[in-house]
């Protein structure tokens, strides 16, 4: 979120606002799956900056698009990581 603020105030990286919150987003969660292997979808969501059903969203396409082998639960709210 303070992120957010700067990008938007300051001149020359306004245009790069979604870019960078988008690749900051697969940072954290990128190093989150890295260091467990089932995360709370509830947690992942306040520090992706998204809603919870969003944030489900996006994690599923990128679940897809990255073709990873993972899984989420939804009734527990939980993604799972499968081996690596």
């Amino acid at each position: 979120l303070d992120c957010e603020k700067v990008l938007v105030g300051d001149y020359f990286l306004v245009n790069f606002r979604e870019e960078f919150m988008n690749k900051a987003r697969l940072f954290i969660f990128e190093t989150y799956c890295r260091i467990h292997t089932k995360i709370d979808t509830k947690m992942l969501s306040s520090k992706l900056n998204m809603g919870n059903e969003d944030a489900e969203r996006w994690i599923v396409n990128l679940i897809r698009e990255a073709k990873l082998d993972a899984k989420i639960d939804s009734e527990q709210g939980h993604v799972i990581m499968g081996k690596r």
